[in-house]
């Protein structure tokens, strides 16, 4: 039997995020369990009350999923029979089914859902989920703080698995396709970047704090431009150096993941597979080294080079030396990546051998983060035609009739 109260506001459900069940013994000695929440629709708190400890249970579950709104709710206490599949079974069977996983795929959509998708979705009949649930669940990922471009990246399986309902008849459209997605104005910026003298600088300065097992780390970092996580990864097949010839790193593998699920696996994207070439002399640097567990670069007690340990540990105060030295600037480590691309345009490089060396996915990348530095370039081209070619003509010109 169902019954519906409403009573004023407690101080306990007012400090309550969450739904919660009651236990309720009636006087004729049977038992009901009320499930009580707040209802923002409403301004009070609010219980529905069942025979059967189940039945409180899936509605409190929907309700924490729903924002404690009843309205949102009502339509999902249907019959089984009719209910259709639920979208956490739609979002498995898509997983299951991928075509040419890898191991990170599907662990990271896995992870995405359990992070972010199965509390608001899971339990909601596919058939049910419209545009409009789509997008509270999106300004509610917004307001937690993730980016757009985190969003954007949750988001891909959740439609992609939607997309895969559609096909099998479970529903009509995909309501993702109504979907406004926040835009991401933001992109990888370039911070302080460092003139060949500031670079030989702090390079110097590896050894006066002792941290001189990382100098052709750094030096390979600064050389290719290349990601961390990528160098990081290097072991000694990687790194190609001919009788003739420059020498080449192949970049093929990164860092992925962090903590206990930290592992080697394949490059950003499908562009971050290159080979880059660096000096002969690095090359055989790096060959010198001692690899252990097939990693070329290691910390100094053997361990796989981690990106917040060596900021913390080297980084840090390699730039807390240099500034008491009078350096003015605080580049992070990813900063080497933009010197690299900066040096480059300096020295007349094209921006589609840019992009290609730094496996960006696109040229448009390319552009969108070094695009001030590429405008700068294209100034110093126009001087130089000025100083080319004006005049050229003069001569002729003088001697038309």
């Amino acid at each position: 039997m169902l019954t519906r109260n409403q009573n004023p506001l407690t101080r306990e459900t007012r400090i309550s995020l969450m739904a919660s069940i009651r236990v309720r013994e009636k006087s004729d000695g049977t038992t009901t369990w009320a499930v009580l929440w707040r209802d923002p629709n409403l301004g009070k708190q609010t219980s529905l009350s069942y025979d059967n400890p189940g039945q409180a249970e899936t509605l409190k579950r929907l309700l924490d999923a729903n924002y404690q709104k009843l309205s949102r709710v009502e339509g999902l206490l249907v019959d089984t029979v009719d209910r259709g599949p639920l979208f956490g079974e739609v979002f498995e069977g898509y997983v299951s089914h991928l075509v040419r996983p890898n191991v990170d795929t599907v662990t990271k959509y896995r992870n995405m859902y359990a992070k972010h998708i199965e509390a608001q979705f899971g339990m909601i009949p596919v058939k049910l989920i419209d545009d409009d649930r789509i997008t509270d669940w999106i300004i509610a990922l917004k307001k937690s703080g993730l980016t757009p471009k985190t969003i954007s990246n949750v988001s891909a399986p959740f439609k992609a698995a939607l997309d895969r309902a559609v096909q099998r008849g479970h529903v009509g459209v995909n309501p993702f396709n109504s979907v406004i997605m926040p835009v991401d104005d933001r992109v990888d910026t370039v911070g302080d970047t460092l003139e060949r003298e500031e670079y030989s600088l702090l390079f110097g300065l590896l050894k006066k704090i002792g941290q001189e097992h990382y100098e052709t780390f750094v030096d390979t970092l600064m050389e290719t431009g290349a990601r961390f996580g990528e160098i990081a990864a290097l072991g000694p097949k990687d790194v190609v150096l001919p009788t003739k010839g420059p020498a080449t790193i192949s970049v093929n593998k990164a860092w992925k993941g962090n903590g206990t699920t930290r592992r080697i696996g394949p490059p950003k994207n499908r562009q971050s597979r290159r080979n880059v070439t660096i000096r002969r002399s690095l090359a055989k640097e790096i060959l010198a080294l001692d690899a252990t567990d097939g990693l070329l670069f290691t910390t100094k007690t053997g361990l796989p080079i981690k990106g917040g340990t060596f900021r913390n540990r080297v980084w840090q105060p390699l730039l807390e030396t240099a500034h008491k030295e009078g350096f003015e600037k605080s580049p992070r480590v990813h900063d080497l990546r933009h010197t690299h691309v900066a040096w480059l345009i300096e020295a007349g490089v094209d921006p589609y051998t840019i992009s290609r060396r730094l496996g960006h996915s696109s040229i448009k990348t390319t552009f969108d983060i070094y695009g001030d530095l590429l405008n700068n370039a294209e100034i110093r081209t126009s001087e130089v035609l000025d100083s080319t070619f004006d005049g050229l003509h003069t001569g002729l010109l003088s001697k038309r009739p």
